[in-house]
């Protein structure tokens, strides 16, 4: 594998696969399905471009509002009027959703959440990806777009975690991404 352009600094890379990546399913009674097919396994690597040690500083966090309730762990794509409505499937051109994020883990976490459409990574709400931190217990939500111009068929998000911890080489694994239902965009 060869990984060109990369600008200097740290890079946390992720390597991701899922279980049947082109198939979705868009009835929600059968969400245990729908979860399956969310099921990721990865390696990460820590990439150093002429830099030695992992930042201190992180990204700028972005603005969410925090839900009264912990009912999330990981990340839930939701249709805009009804947050906890899982959203399928979609006719719209720009897509306008509530993303809800949680972490009901014992310790803190820091993230990344990205967007892939047709498993090629696209803006969310204009930028490559959101920063935020969620402590034990949190839970939060924001509202973001994807302007997917109909040339999609589908559309998943992915919460990396923790992309700053370091991987000794005694421990060199992290906790899996945590995607979202696969959301079907339809033409």
């Amino acid at each position: 594998m060869k990984i060109e352009g990369i600008a200097d600094g740290f890079h946390a890379t992720n390597f991701i696969i899922l279980k049947n990546p082109d198939e979705v399913v868009t009835d929600s009674n059968t969400l245990a399905k729908v979860d399956s097919l969310s099921q990721t396994y990865n390696i990460r690597l820590n990439l150093f471009k002429n830099l030695g040690d992992i930042p201190m500083e992180r990204p700028q966090q972005v603005n969410s509002e925090k839900l009264k309730e912990a009912r999330i762990d990981g990340i839930f794509v939701g249709k805009q009027g009804d947050a906890y409505k899982a959203l399928l499937q979609t006719e719209d051109d720009n897509l306008r959703f509530n993303v809800l994020y949680g972490n009901l883990s014992e310790e803190s976490i820091d993230f990344y959440i990205v967007s892939l459409v047709d498993w090629e990574q696209v803006n969310i709400n204009g930028n490559q990806n959101i920063y935020d931190e969620l402590s034990k217990g949190e839970n939060k939500k924001i509202t973001v777009s994807i302007d997917n111009k109909k040339n999609g068929k589908v559309m998943i998000l992915f919460m990396l975690t923790n992309p700053f911890s370091p991987l000794p080489d005694d421990n060199p694994y992290t906790a899996s991404p945590n995607a979202s239902f696969k959301v079907k965009l339809i033409d």
